[in-house]
């Protein structure tokens, strides 16, 4: 008997098996990353892990400059608004006439708080740059060939280039351990109680007591970042009345009437933010409750969340009426 064609048949048989299932692992792969991209916003809080107010928080701290590039409508607008008024740039450089580097080593010498957080921010914002640059130049090519851009605009938009590669050819002397170089830094501004350098040196991730005693005092001073954190319990040190007064200001100073500004909606995001993280906190405290666990699903994919109601208690209305009165004078002196 000749096996050979039998042989034959089997192998190929086998070959066709394993190509048939390739490709249904490649359908269902592919399947499975459509869905994780479209919905990687939207993990339930038991398969992600759970919130890290932390890191959403950090995420909302980080300055404009790491934003995602505008798109067409929102870029010209820009271009417009750059015609009546002073060139965008990152930051007046000519008060860094050695460069960066030497003038963080004179900060942390003389011990200049403000001149520390300044860099810091200078830092944060070089770090998204070139992501940005790269995103402009696309947008404004993407711009060109709709024939959107306007002769007119052209100028405009080349000097938006020029400015910000000039931006980038400071930020590129900064080498080395940069990490290293923006804590020191932030911890000479926390020392001189720099306010807004506590929150960014906490979400840095120092938790020291005495990172935590700057937070609090900005808390006090009507930081709206500092309130958040407190609230979500992101501030070891800080006492249940602390926190608890925190979260009782944000309900209120959303939705006082005094506070219904633009400069307000940041209160409301911060509330929004305690919002969500209190719902998942109140399922993980009782994870076999169905309703509660898709209460905290849906706040967590931004879906909406149980409102926080303001706070009966003598001692967190007392508190928290220093922090809504440190927010309405803080929003008061930005209106100004």
């Amino acid at each position: 008997m000749n096996t050979t064609p039998f042989l034959r048949r089997i192998v190929w048989a086998l070959i066709c098996a394993l190509v048939i299932a390739s490709m249904f692992m490649v359908v269902w792969r592919s399947g499975q990353l459509a869905s994780s991209d479209q919905t990687a916003d939207e993990a339930s809080p038991w398969a992600a892990g759970a919130v890290v107010p932390v890191e959403e928080a950090r995420r909302a701290h980080e300055p404009s400059m790491n934003a995602a590039v505008p798109a067409t409508e929102p870029l010209l607008g820009s271009l417009a608004a750059a015609s009546a008024n002073a060139p965008v740039t990152l930051a007046n450089w000519t008060l860094y006439p050695g460069g960066l580097v030497a003038a963080a080593d004179q900060a942390l010498r003389l011990k200049e708080g403000k001149r520390a957080y300044e860099l810091v921010r200078i830092m944060d914002a070089c770090d998204g740059l070139p992501a940005r640059l790269e995103g402009t130049r696309q947008n404004l090519a993407d711009l060109q060939t709709q024939g959107v851009l306007k002769p007119s605009d052209r100028h405009l938009a080349e000097s938006l280039l020029a400015s910000m590669q000039r931006d980038q050819s400071h930020c590129q002397v900064l080498n080395g351990d940069q990490k290293s170089l923006r804590r020191q830094l932030l911890e000479v501004a926390v020392r001189d109680g720099v306010e807004g350098s506590g929150v960014t040196l906490l979400l840095s991730g120092a938790d020291e007591p005495w990172v935590a005693s700057q937070v609090l005092r900005e808390a006090e001073h009507g930081e709206g970042m500092a309130l958040r954190m407190l609230a979500s319990g992101d501030v070891p040190q800080a006492t249940r009345l602390q926190r608890e007064a925190a979260r009782d200001a944000l309900v209120r100073g959303a939705r006082d009437p005094e506070l219904r500004s633009d400069a307000s909606l940041r209160i409301q995001q911060h509330l929004a933010a305690v919002e969500r993280h209190a719902a998942v906190e109140d399922w993980r405290a009782d994870p076999g409750n169905a309703a509660k666990a898709a209460t905290a699903d849906a706040a967590y994919v931004g879906k909406g969340a149980p409102q926080l109601q303001a706070s009966s208690d003598p001692q967190v209305r007392a508190l928290a009426d220093v922090y809504v009165a440190a927010l309405k004078k803080r929003l008061a002196a930005q209106g100004s």
